[in-house]
């Protein structure tokens, strides 16, 4: 046990110093306009959905000692990214702290596999918001809200405070819903699908009531709201005015993302083209995932059922919002975190079905199959917002340019 203890700690400093190797490969360096557009939104001329960015911004700022200042600037909100990515990092590796503790304490026998799912997590999810495509998004935030809702599901009082956190994830973009909340949906039924703790219906209960009212009010706010920000281009061309240009276009698409229902179709062909690419690319994880579910399947229908289920509008994200590598990092951390919650929550046979699989290819193929998988999709890292990822996106523009 103690020498299990040792192995977390290096496998902790392990996954720091990779955190701080993906800021340094992949770091962007700047806000683009974008991302930079959605500070422009609050709640000053009432309650914005998609506001909250923008609303928290100004808070900050105005603590900062810079009350009476209209706006705030490029570097301060710069400034603020960059120290929400490093603590977005931090928070990572302490879900994965506190993921491995539990786990040595009740099941140690499963920590081996534990961490290689972690490992395919930090992949994904370190390199994810440092370049500039997706830095200083709303989407970094969100998936921020559902790493804080997963480490409060470690604890049987924190885990109340998902409810207000998922709300505030409505607030910072109604899409919320379909893109994050459906992992988190996830994870708080996974006890209740193998069987245990069945009183936690009611706190899903509670969950899903606050979000949908958080939503309904969001979208009765929208379509007034949205009025008045066009009708008053001149005035909100200026709010964010300062060290970097502000485009008005891409202000109205954020203005967009203010309904669930805005649906934008920008470069669809590319989009789903590049998207086949990648499900190509990627198709020893699919089968991975199929076997896995197949085996599990004949004891646990109600789980693979509700994964399914979940995993759906994540994936008609992409045919709803042109912003296709956001919707491939759902999916895969849905289906990685998904996974490994089931592996650590669920009951023996659940955790040996995958072991199971990972012997099977190790003894077919003679390689160190846990390594492969790892390092492979770091040639696609990071994903992007419209061009899915630099790898796809270079392939596809070369055959293009062929054709």
């Amino acid at each position: 046990m103690e020498q299990e203890k040792k192995r977390n700690i290096s496998f902790l400093l392990f996954m720091g110093l990779f955190a701080f190797a993906a800021d340094f490969l992949w770091f962007g360096i700047y806000i683009n306009n974008f991302n930079f557009s959605w500070y422009g939104l609050d709640y000053d001329g009432g309650f914005a959905p998609a506001g909250l960015l923008g609303a928290i911004v100004k808070f900050f700022v105005n603590l900062s000692g810079t009350a009476g200042e209209v706006t705030a600037k490029y570097g301060q909100i710069y400034f603020w990214n960059k120290v929400m990515l490093f603590l977005s990092y931090v928070l990572y590796i302490l879900f994965f702290a506190m993921v491995l503790y539990v786990v040595r304490k009740r099941k140690p026998e499963r920590l081996n596999l534990t961490r290689w799912l972690m490992i395919i997590t930090a992949v994904f999810a370190f390199p994810m918001f440092c370049d500039s495509p997706t830095f200083g998004g709303a989407e970094f935030y969100k998936t921020l809200i559902v790493l804080l809702c997963l480490i409060c599901f470690f604890n049987n009082w924190l885990r109340w405070f998902i409810v207000p956190l998922c709300m505030l994830g409505v607030c910072i973009s109604p899409d919320f819903v379909i893109r994050n909340w459906p992992l988190v949906l996830l994870v708080l039924a996974t006890d209740i699908l193998f069987g245990k703790n069945k009183h936690r219906i009611f706190m899903i209960f509670v969950n899903v009531l606050a979000v949908l009212l958080t939503l309904f009010v969001s979208e009765l706010s929208a379509q007034a709201i949205t009025d008045s920000y066009i009708e008053n281009r001149f005035a909100y061309t200026d709010v964010l005015s300062g060290e970097k240009t502000f485009e008005y276009d891409d202000f109205l698409r954020v203005i967009d993302h203010m309904s669930l229902f805005n649906i934008s179709h920008e470069g669809l062909l590319q989009g789903v083209i590049c998207l086949v690419m990648l499900a190509v690319f990627f198709l020893p994880y699919e089968i991975l995932l199929v076997r896995f579910l197949r085996r599990i399947f004949q004891n646990h229908k109600a789980y693979v059922f509700m994964f399914l289920l979940c995993l759906i509008p994540i994936w008609v994200t992409i045919f709803l919002y042109d912003e296709y590598g956001l919707s491939c990092f759902n999916m895969t951390l849905y289906v990685v975190v998904g996974v490994l919650f089931a592996v650590v929550r669920g009951p023996k046979d659940v955790w040996a079905a995958l072991e199971e699989i990972f012997s099977e290819l190790k003894a077919k193929y003679s390689a160190p199959v846990e390594y492969i998988l790892c390092v492979y999709p770091l040639l696609f890292m990071p994903f992007q917002d419209q061009d899915v990822c630099n790898t796809v996106g270079m392939i596809y523009k070369t055959i293009i340019g062929l054709v």
